[in-house]
């Protein structure tokens, strides 16, 4: 099929507001619709209402949701990875876990296992984490040596990774792409060394390429890899991995970031996402032209999702405006067959667009994370199943907590205008007083939160508050004096050295006084 580009024509759902206050989507209107004679229930994209799990602070990088749909995972830039149990939560859409296990590092994508009772995380870091259900760390996999050359030499990558998945016919078996180059194969078992590596190497004279996305067939026989160079490779997991077994130049914009890589249910269509502002669909059976070319797609963030619908007819993805047109961004559904554009859902307030994406086919839920550190869980009343709707049905009990103010404004009694008036009038005193009364003067100094800065250490409130109660007074005292007030206590009633050297210890002979005149120590000798 020929390549087709089509401008964007999004055709916006009616909206109206629901009694609860929830944002439903009535009907969607467009051409193909009234041709067809109207949607089937089961396809229909569900998004006629949302809910809203804000608990991070930076933009959503990463979401993946168990095959059962009962937990979602979350990771972010903000570096925190949070766990979400649909079956506990209620109205006010709460995580019952959230930590930071590659301390400043952005987390970069989440995989659950088949089974899910365990989870993969990368991050900027580079080396995977492998975590139970509960979010406790289990395995803590090998980092590679920088200085070696070759990468089939080193136990691990040697730089950031980028995107990680399970093999789909191993459980206990997952890959990892990174900016080295490579991708690599990974038994949970052994957290040494990978299983299996191929180094991807540059078409042009760059020392190395970056892998950008990496997906694995079906049956686990093919690795479909897609670098920075614009190319996109299929690589064989058995026989030999120095070739692959086809090549496509300029897939994608070279310097571009593929952001995204899907495999339709049909298992022969492959879908990209990449930051040229395209979305293109391949065959696998005839890996050389793509079957339709998508533009006018912009996208700000490399980890920018994309997602089959779980009937197999619609494509999501997420777009943000140019900085120069303004705008929120937008979820768009693209036709799988030519990649025009179905429906269109915008995500007031999201100027940057959604990031990570997915469609879960069991629940027919789309979950978006977007730039604001906000997911969007998408259902449908009646062709959705359990997940959101759960805590959606459960109001919120009230919570009572007391009144505190964040940055209270603090006045010392002494530096009040009345004293102030008083200290005029008496200007000259003793240093001692004088220093008393500047100490009342002062206002105390605030805790430092984090690692510290500027030689002081960083201390929680309790720590500060504990500080300034109990005085140390270590340093007031002078070390000579401190050590002399025991000198008699110890001649008297010595307790250590003295009794081990009662049977052979010397008297002590100590130096005369040097302030004795030279000729009356001469007359007396």
């Amino acid at each position: 099929m020929a390549d087709t580009e089509l401008a964007a024509q999004p055709l916006l759902p009616t909206q109206r507001e629901d009694e609860d206050g929830s944002d439903a989507f009535s009907e969607f209107e467009s051409e193909s619709e009234s041709e067809q004679g109207g949607e089937d229930e089961v396809d229909r994209p569900p998004v006629a209402k949302k809910v809203d799990l804000a608990d991070h602070r930076k933009a959503i990088s990463a979401i993946d949701l168990d095959p059962s749909g009962a937990r979602l995972i979350s990771g972010s830039y903000d570096y925190s990875i949070k766990l979400w149990d649909f079956a506990g939560m209620d109205t006010a859409f709460r995580p019952f876990r959230s930590f930071e296990p590659f301390g400043e590092y952005q987390i970069k994508d989440l995989a659950y296992s088949a089974t899910g009772d365990r989870f993969v995380a990368a991050s900027g870091a580079s080396f995977p984490l492998l975590f139970d259900r509960d979010g406790q760390e289990l395995q803590r996999f090998a980092k590679g040596d920088m200085y070696i050359r070759d990468p089939r030499q080193t136990s691990g990558h040697t730089m950031a990774l980028t995107r990680l998945g399970w093999h789909p016919t191993d459980r206990a078996t997952f890959y990892t792409a990174s900016n080295d180059g490579t991708v690599r194969l990974w038994d949970v078992e052994n957290k040494r060394k990978q299983k299996q590596v191929w180094v991807i190497r540059p078409k042009t004279r760059a020392a190395r390429v970056s892998v950008d996305a990496a997906l694995m067939a079906p049956d686990g026989r093919t690795l479909v890899v897609a670098t920075n160079d614009g190319c996109l490779s299929i690589w064989p997991t058995r026989g030999n991995p120095n070739k692959p077994q086809h090549c496509i130049d300029g897939a994608h914009a070279v310097g571009s970031e593929v952001t995204a890589l899907v495999r339709s249910i049909d298992g022969h269509t492959l879908a990209s996402r990449a930051t040229d502002d395209t979305v293109k669909l391949w065959d696998l059976r005839n890996f050389r032209n793509p079957l339709a070319t998508r533009t006018g797609l912009p996208v700000r963030y490399g980890e920018t999702g994309l997602a089959f619908s779980p009937a197999d007819r619609y494509i999501v993805t997420g777009v943000a405006p140019a900085p120069k047109d303004g705008g929120a961004g937008s979820l768009v559904f693209l036709d799988k067959a030519t990649l025009e554009t179905r429906h269109t859902v915008d995500l007031a307030g999201t100027a940057n667009g959604p990031v990570a994406l997915l469609w879960h086919s069991r629940l027919n839920q789309i979950a978006c994370g977007t730039s604001q550190g906000t997911i969007h869980v998408y259902y449908d009343e009646s062709a959705s199943i359990r997940g959101a709707k759960l805590g959606a049905a459960r109001i919120a009990k009230p919570q009572f907590t007391s009144v505190s103010y964040a940055n209270p404004t603090i006045i010392t009694p002494h530096a009040l205008p009345l004293f102030r008036d008083q200290e005029t009038q008496n200007k000259r005193r003793p240093g001692e007083k004088a220093r008393k009364q500047a100490e009342k003067h002062k206002i105390p100094e605030r805790p430092i939160h984090g690692h510290g800065h500027g030689g002081r250490m960083g201390l929680t409130e309790t720590q500060h508050i504990m500080k300034n109660i109990v005085k140390n007074t270590t340093f007031d005292e002078d070390p000579r004096e401190a050590l002399l007030k025991y000198a008699k206590e110890a001649e008297e009633n010595p307790y250590w050295i003295a009794p081990a050297y009662q049977q052979n210890q010397p008297k002590p002979v100590f130096s005369e006084d040097t302030d004795e005149p030279e000729a009356k120590r001469s007359k007396r000798a």
